[in-house]
């Protein structure tokens, strides 16, 4: 153990004795049993030049710490009741969000519970629940890693940086980004639904887009760890005694064609667009490794209930639970459960 860390287990031991001392056992018990985290997902990006520019700056934004707001810090008010919990801010976009997952009384999330599509019912509130942590949820659906300092503008709303939730006071921080700062995957995915009908059985996108992916994603994604390195470290300077938790992405399909009517590609391109998410997993895995903070991987536990498996947890193209191609709430509790057992 390292003396960062065997820092940051005598502050939560600290917590601990706080918590007994007012004769919260229960509390106690959670912050004993936890050494709390951040989850930390990345998102693509567009064209290659001007991409690689955009996201080079992104990294030298962060690596210096700059955002757009100088001096501002988000004010997180301590309740009554939350007094003596450890303080859990959950960053990240909508894999941490849960967006279209309805809350207790059945309501979707969606844009009409704000800009973010934010679920009460996602992995960190579920987590904070579970622990009795003192949450302040600022995943929001879109984010890429520059949204950490700067003001972003989901539905032309004006959300803060995500950064402004933390502080040195924080505790457990979890990042799910690193999805949304290479565009071409999401292009990618469109254009192949797109051209999916001319010719079903083959693989019409790898013919006609393959070899711009190839460079397209030479550029983006040399571009995303260093990027996601200098936001886990940023995170670190802000919250110097926080245990950081990055959340991994989980495959929502595997290269075979089991289900086309859920997820519209061609034959043949199921392995293609599969290909490109996977290489986007591994980037965010090996950034958290290279930061020096925790990551959990959740692949193994989604991968026997992706898209197209008997007992799906990730939505496809329709149904009601989740927005399309986004995880359940049955997905969120298990994400909840292993950063929890992690802890």
């Amino acid at each position: 153990m390292t003396a960062t860390r065997r820092s940051r287990t005598r502050r939560w031991r600290r917590k601990a004795r706080r918590a007994l001392t007012g004769g919260n056992l229960a509390v106690a018990a959670a912050v004993v049993a936890a050494g709390l985290a951040v989850v930390a997902v990345v998102t693509p990006a567009s064209t290659p030049s001007a991409q690689a520019g955009q996201q080079l700056e992104a990294t030298k934004d962060l690596e210096a710490g700059r955002t757009d707001r100088a001096g501002r810090s988000a004010s997180v008010s301590a309740r009554p009741d939350t007094a003596d919990r450890p303080i859990y801010v959950a960053l990240g976009d909508s894999f941490a969000a849960g967006p279209g997952i309805p809350d207790r009384r059945g309501v979707p999330a969606g844009p009409f519970a704000g800009p973010c599509e934010r679920s009460s019912d996602n992995y960190p509130h579920l987590l904070a629940r579970r622990l009795h942590l003192d949450l302040t949820d600022v995943s929001c659906t879109g984010a890429r890693a520059i949204d950490l300092i700067q003001e972003s503008t989901p539905s032309g709303a004006h959300v803060p940086p995500q950064l402004d939730a933390v502080g040195p006071d924080t505790d457990l921080i979890t990042v799910s980004l690193g999805g949304n700062d290479p565009e071409y995957l999401n292009r990618l995915f469109r254009s192949c639904v797109a051209i999916a009908v001319s010719d079903p059985l083959g693989a019409p996108c790898r013919s006609r887009f393959g070899a711009l992916v190839a460079q397209t994603a030479a550029v983006q994604l040399s571009r995303l760890r260093p990027t996601l390195v200098a936001a886990y470290r940023e995170i670190q300077r802000r919250a110097p005694g926080a245990r950081i938790v990055v959340v991994g992405y989980a495959p929502y399909f595997d290269g075979e064609d089991r289900c086309s009517a859920r997820i519209p590609l061609a034959t043949g391109d199921f392995a293609f667009v599969a290909e490109q998410y996977a290489r986007v997993i591994t980037e965010v895995r090996l950034a958290a490794t290279d930061a020096g903070v925790d990551f959990v991987d959740p692949a193994a536990l989604l991968g026997a209930h992706d898209i197209c498996s008997a007992d799906p947890w990730v939505n496809g193209r329709a149904g009601y639970g989740a927005e399309p191609y986004h995880p359940f709430a049955t997905a969120h509790e298990a994400i909840a459960r292993l950063v929890a057992a992690t802890l």
